[in-house]
C-alpha cells in the first residue's frame, strides 16, 4: 500500500511540473506577440497591483485581455496554428 502511495504522490508531482510548464509556455506565447505599448500597459498594471492603487482603465483593460487571451491560449488544444495579430485588440 505504501508503494502505490509514493507512485501515486510521484505522478501527482510530475503532473504539476507539466502543468505548470505548459502554463509558462503559454504566457510566453502570448506576451511575444504584444506591441511596446501593450507590454507597457501590463507593466503599468503589475505596479498598481504592487503599489496597491487601483488600475486606470486602459491598464484595466489591458490586464483584462491579456488574462483572456491567456484563458484562451490555455483552454484549447494546441493545434500547431499560431494566429495573428495582437491579443490586445
Amino acid at each position: 500500500m505504501k508503494s502505490l502511495i509514493r507512485r501515486l504522490a510521484k505522478l501527482e508531482k510530475s503532473l504539476q511540473r507539466k502543468d505548470s510548464a505548459a502554463t509558462d509556455a503559454a504566457v510566453a506565447r502570448v506576451l511575444q506577440r504584444l506591441a511596446d505599448h501593450e507590454l507597457d500597459l501590463l507593466i503599468g498594471a503589475a505596479r498598481a497591483y504592487e503599489q496597491g492603487r487601483e488600475l486606470n482603465e486602459a491598464e484595466l483593460a489591458a490586464a483584462q485581455a491579456f488574462a483572456d487571451a491567456l484563458g484562451a491560449r490555455t483552454a484549447r488544444p494546441q493545434s500547431g496554428v499560431t494566429g495573428t495579430g495582437s491579443v490586445l485588440k
